[in-house]
């Protein structure tokens, strides 16, 4: 029974690490086309005139939103994993 748990943890904790890394490449792949968005005028123009909602997505905007979020939540996992080893280090402190 423990076996299985902690395969299913260990499947669990890479399932979250390829996820957050296909997150991490399609956050910097938006962030190119952003740029090139930006960086060429003929791209702009046929844009707004053909797909304009497009306009909104690859303003710049977007990315930064994203990337914010990212570090946000990269910041909070953090502090409360170490928060949870803390926790237990003082539970073991107060036994010894």
């Amino acid at each position: 029974m423990d076996i299985t748990k902690l395969r299913l943890e260990q499947s669990l904790r890479r399932f979250r690490l390829l996820v957050l890394s296909e997150v991490i490449v399609i956050v910097g792949l938006v962030g190119w086309l952003s740029a090139e968005y930006q960086a060429n005028t003929f791209m702009r123009q046929w844009v707004q005139q053909n797909f304009w909602p497009l306009d909104y997505v690859l303003n710049g905007y977007l990315v930064a939103v994203i990337g914010g979020f990212l570090v946000g939540w990269a910041y909070t996992n953090y502090k409360s994993r170490r928060s949870r080893d803390q926790a237990i280090l003082d539970a073991l402190r107060r036994l010894i």
